[in-house]
């Protein structure tokens, strides 16, 4: 069959089995003597890419839809199969797309699956994949009839599905039958922006049907229905488009030679309207058009899915309907224009509205909006700025996520529920300004907003979330209010460019890693209100110089690395835990005191100066990351007093040569000495746990009793 679909009409594609074709051949010649338009492929000529042929029968704007014929041997044919996979899929994506199903033999589909089960177990097939099809026509409540023989199935395709689907064409007439072809819709005629419809009236089943998707999508449209009589240009067209807002101009033979759309485009370029051509064929423009076509948007109609989204993002947002809004709520926002106004009354804001409309430029949020849901409005990555009204009391998870472009920031309710990652990485974001009676900033609020250098925070806030300002690389500043209780883990992680930390007098917990990597950070003073200092909280901060804690503070305390120096380390009240010890101090030995039990979790990491560390006996567990990235440590030793030595202890120390390991320690983590292996050798009893370690991993190691010789 001809794959010229210009040339053809509107027409039906027909799925079957090539096992059922001598069964249904009558009936498909009986129905083609009738002019019903059928494609269908060849049973005889499947090439390799049979598959993209179907699939540009389905998807052709002249493909009114499918008729399927089932049966027991075509629920069992892979070919089969892929057929009735992607005309259900096009049924899904393309709703105006229809498909029927008619049954040979049974109009029961349990029936048929019971014999393809059989059909199935017999030739060792695997059906179960197959059957999703069968089940998904059913609950689509396709059309569906029984064939019983060639008189009764044609006589029900042309009355139930051809005539229904204008797909019989009249040989004698030599034109389809579109005199009963209609719009869903009456022409627009209220006082809003809307296009206006150029055509000929010989083209309208195309035309009408794109016209459909289009109202579907909310676009105001004004067409003429009257057949084009006579010569007189009414009145009516020439007000019409010199009131509209653009003009969709259909351009084919018939319409090119029709003098009406041929005033009508005259009209629309004398009232400076911007025309719109879809090509319907590829007839040539007449000369007196070609300069009022040239350099305009236009489409053509080979790919009907493809015409659509470029109209949507091309055409007059104002000409539509933008707005999906029920009973309050504002469902959806069709992508195609830079600013609008979201009217008054709208109370929620659902989720996904607004996501990755990526030509938004700006939103006028309305004074009734109450609730903005998850990822409402993420990835509106030419959002300019963002003004949260005063009556929303909760923005959901991830809504501005990704909105790299905005610039500014307003909240203005005191009460407002910002859930976590809400404006992550708004990368262009310079200026925030919250509500002073904020009391939390869940996690993840603000990380990766990069172009952030400082920020006022409300004067009753208690808590600062994990990953709250994570990645905020500008970040240069930040005074705290006395009544912020808890920075919790990550919070400020990776802000490179935070010179100065004012942590107020209220703070008393500070979160794992809370500052971790703050490379400009030179010093910090932890305040007497602080009660808990969580594991690593100045890890990275490779330009920390001193970590002072203020005299009275009941739970920990610092003191300087050597007597009457400046460079202050950080401890529990009791000394008997390290916690910090200042990366950029330029001591290059230190003797942790004999109280120590503990040396915490990437206490020296990233001491580069340091080129001797002495351990007491004191000591008993060496926690993760203690001694990372001490580039210039080259020898230690380990008394017997630990116990154990966590991942990563000595990750990066890439000048260590010689480590002791008592048989005292009886647990080593992973990755002790990455990035030392090839270099350190490490001096252990036989049989301890450190040589079972080395011989695992492939690290040099000696005997102790060798290193005391030396």
């Amino acid at each position: 069959m001809s794959e010229n679909f210009d040339n053809i009409g509107k027409f039906m594609v027909v799925s079957f089995c090539k096992e059922d074709y001598n069964l249904i051949k009558e009936d498909l010649e009986v129905l083609k003597e009738n002019n019903v338009h059928l494609w269908y492929m060849d049973v005889d000529n499947r090439e390799e890419n049979w598959e993209l042929r179907f699939s540009k029968a389905i998807t052709n704007v002249n493909c009114k839809g499918a008729i399927i014929f089932n049966s027991a041997e075509s629920f069992v044919d892979e070919d089969s199969h892929k057929e009735r996979k992607m005309i259900i899929d096009r049924h899904d994506d393309f709703s105006i797309f229809r498909y029927y199903a008619i049954n040979i033999g049974t109009k029961d589909y349990q029936k048929l699956i019971a014999e393809a089960f059989s059909l199935a177990t017999t030739r060792k097939i695997e059906l179960l994949g197959y059957i999703e099809e069968i089940k998904k026509m059913s609950n689509d409540n396709v059309f569906c009839f029984s064939r019983r023989d060639t008189k009764q199935c044609t006589a029900r395709i042309i009355k139930d599905i051809a005539k229904p689907n204008l797909i019989v064409y009249d040989k004698d007439a030599g034109t389809e039958e579109f005199d009963d072809v209609k719009t869903k819709f009456e022409a627009y005629t209220g006082e809003e922006p809307y296009l206006f419809v150029s055509y000929s009236h010989r083209d309208c089943a195309t035309v009408y049907h794109i016209l459909d998707i289009l109202y579907d999508h909310k676009y105001r449209l004004w067409y003429d229905d009257s057949c084009e009589t006579g010569n007189d240009f009414r009145e009516e067209l020439r007000r019409r488009i010199e009131n509209c807002s653009a003009v969709l101009l259909f351009v084919s033979k018939h319409s090119m030679a029709s003098p009406f759309c041929g005033m009508e485009i005259i009209v629309a370029r004398e009232n400076g309207k911007k025309l719109y051509p879809i090509y319907l064929d590829d007839t040539a423009v007449p000369a007196a058009f070609e300069l009022l076509l040239a350099n305009t948007h236009h489409g053509t109609v080979s790919d009907i899915d493809k015409l659509i989204k470029s109209l949507i993002r091309d055409l007059p947002a104002e000409t539509m309907d933008r707005l999906t809004i029920e009973n309050g709520y504002l469902k959806k926002c069709e992508d195609n224009g830079t600013s609008i106004a979201v009217q008054e009354g709208i109370r929620v804001i659902c989720q996904n509205a607004f996501k990755e409309r990526k030509a938004l430029h700006t939103i006028d949020l309305p004074e009734t909006l109450e609730i903005i849901e998850a990822e409402s409005f993420r990835g509106c990555s030419n959002l300019e700025s963002i003004d949260i009204p005063e009556r929303t009391m909760k923005i959901g998870e991830s809504a501005f996520r990704d909105c790299v472009s905005a610039k500014t920031l307003s909240l203005h309710n005191p009460r407002i529920k910002i859930n976590e990652r809400a404006f992550e990485n708004c990368a262009s974001l310079e200026k925030i300004e919250l509500p002073d009676g904020l009391m939390e900033i869940y996690g993840g609020v603000f990380n990766s907003c990069k172009s952030l250098k400082s920020i006022n925070f409300p004067s009753q806030l208690t808590v600062i979330g994990e990953n709250a300002f994570s990645d905020c690389i500008g970040l240069e500043k930040i005074e705290l209010p006395s009544t912020l209780t808890k920075i919790d883990d990550l919070a400020f992680n990776g802000c490179l460019s935070l010179k100065s930390v004012n942590l107020g007098d209220g703070v008393k917990k500070i979160g794992k890693s809370a500052f971790k990597n703050c490379k400009a950070l030179t010093e910090i003073t932890i305040p007497l209100s602080v009660t808990c200092i969580s594991e690593a909280p100045f890890r990275g901060c490779e330009n920390l110089k001193s970590i002072k804690v203020e005299g009275k503070n009941k739970y920990f305390k610092s003191e300087p690395n050597k007597r009457d120096g400046s460079d202050l380390v950080l401890f529990n009240k009791n000394k008997s835990v390290i916690i910090a010890y200042p990366a950029a101090s330029r001591e290059v030995q230190y003797d942790i005191p004999d109280s120590v039990t503990i040396i915490s979790e990437w206490a020296f990491s990233e001491s580069r100066k340091l080129n001797r560390i002495t351990i007491p006996d004191s000591v008993y567990e060496i926690r993760e990351g203690a001694f990372s990235n001490c580039a210039l440590l080259d020898e230690i030793d380990i008394p017997d007093s630990v116990t154990k030595i966590d991942d990563c202890a000595f990750r990066g120390c890439s000048n260590l040569e010689r480590i002791t390991i008592p048989d005292s320690v009886v647990e080593i983590g992973w990755g002790v000495f990455d990035g030392c292996e090839d270099k350190v050798v490490v001096y252990c009893n036989e049989g301890s746990e450190a040589q079972k370690y080395c011989r695992l991993l492939g690290i040099r190691e000696m005997r102790i009793t060798a290193n005391q010789d030396k």
